[in-house]
């Protein structure tokens, strides 16, 4: 167990993707804070053994809910990534990682850490679902998670944050650093609902930043 180990009133944290984590933690970095799992420079204590499960990917796919993307659908739901998977669905797994391929669309599961986000005391699953086309693999989104409760079958995840990408250019969806989020742009769409929205092309019109937010479109090679 990774809570209430670490000095100075931090909380551990079992990076297994250091580098993703390392992306989140610096976009929400104010909430980060808050919870006590960086410092002010971003950093955090690890433990001297990895807790992380490098098995997740799999269980990721039969358990994790996908109504985050899809707050007010006007149509069912399937309960689990798995339980949206067609015929023609092509599933890599990786360890702690999980890919979807159906027709054009692409899904990636992956487990960036497990630490106690709540402050319970308890170890929680941190994850990042990346949502693309495999057509246009600079343009996806990033929806990062904190899968709280793994003891009901189907996982009900808190959404944390979500990042569109466009060409390596990132635009926050609300302020994640003060805990923001604008569900109405949150929104992915299933088979049967009338509107479509797409990221702008390249090269064409300027991603919109939240009035009041401390973050500002950025490039991660930046």
């Amino acid at each position: 167990m990774l809570a209430a180990c670490a000095p100075g009133g931090m909380r551990m944290v079992d990076a297994v993707d250091s580098g993703a984590f390392t992306t989140m933690s610096r976009a929400m970095h104010g909430e980060m804070l808050r919870r006590h799992l960086v410092d002010e420079r971003g950093s955090w204590y690890s433990p001297m053994f990895t807790f992380g499960p490098f098995w997740a990917g799999e269980k990721l796919v039969d358990s994790l809910s996908p109504r985050f993307r899809f707050p007010g659908a006007g149509v069912a739901v399937p309960e689990t990534f798995r339980s949206m998977m067609g015929e023609d669905a092509r599933l890599t797994l990786r360890g702690p990682v999980a890919a979807i391929e159906q027709g054009i669309s692409r899904v990636e599961l992956r487990l960036l850490a497990v630490a106690d986000w709540n402050g319970d005391g308890k170890d929680d699953w941190i994850v990042r679902c990346r949502v693309g086309t495999v057509n246009e693999p600079k343009k996806y989104r990033d929806y990062y998670l904190a899968v709280l409760d793994r003891k009901p079958p189907v996982w009900e995840p808190k959404l944390l944050m979500v990042l569109d990408n466009v060409y390596g250019r990132v635009t926050p969806v609300g302020d994640p650093s003060r805990g923001e989020l604008a569900e109405s742009l949150s929104t992915d769409y299933l088979q049967g609902q009338a509107t479509i929205l797409e990221a702008p092309r390249k090269n064409t019109g300027t991603p919109g930043v939240f009035k009041g937010s401390r973050l500002r479109t950025s490039r991660l090679d930046d």
